[in-house]
């Protein structure tokens, strides 16, 4: 998942008519495996988190061993690929201001769960999750998906998504299920 939204935000050929098109290993890419494992560490940190805040005893504290180390690699990994996300695509200041966020955060919850203070770390994994997809969004704007072969073909925020008769379809269709 995470080597899939990486590559989402960097870019997808698109050919006519904006078909997305491309080769799986078009995936294995250095910021494409930081993306996968910045998802991997921080997903994990937020289940290892979760376990701590909701179970007693040996799994509460297996859980809370874990979260330590598991912590200030996530912190590294996930800094780093914010980092490089922010300098090749960064195109605002709040997605460093967020990135920031979602450190700060990475960091407090390592000094939260040190003290077990597991429901207060949770919420700082909960609020470093929601920062990195923040700074993410943030860098691709005002694109939602570029395409890697030719800006004209990116799909932007102000751009339909599809052609008008098939959007006019779609929304009828809509119209009809409300009215039931």
């Amino acid at each position: 998942m995470g080597a899939d939204l990486r590559q989402h935000g960097a870019g997808r050929a698109h050919r006519r008519g904006r078909e997305r098109h491309g080769h799986p290993l078009d995936l294995l890419h250095p910021y494409a495996l930081l993306g996968a494992l910045a998802t991997l560490s921080l997903f994990t940190l937020h289940g290892a988190l979760f376990a701590a805040l909701k179970t007693k005893g040996v799994v509460r504290d297996r859980a809370r061993a874990k979260v330590r180390p598991l912590a200030n690699v996530t912190t590294v990994v996930v800094g780093a690929f914010l980092f490089w996300t922010q300098v090749h695509h960064g195109r605002q200041i709040c997605g460093l201001i967020v990135l920031g966020v979602a450190v700060v955060a990475l960091v407090a919850t390592v000094k939260q769960s040190a003290t077990h203070h597991d429901g207060r770390a949770f919420a700082l994994s909960a609020v470093a999750v929601a920062a990195t997809v923040a700074v993410l969004f943030l860098s691709l704007l005002p694109d939602v998906m570029p395409s890697s072969t030719d800006p004209a073909r990116s799909l932007t925020v102000a751009g339909p998504p599809a052609p008008e008769r098939l959007l006019g379809l779609v929304g009828a269709g809509n119209l009809n299920t409300i009215r039931r």
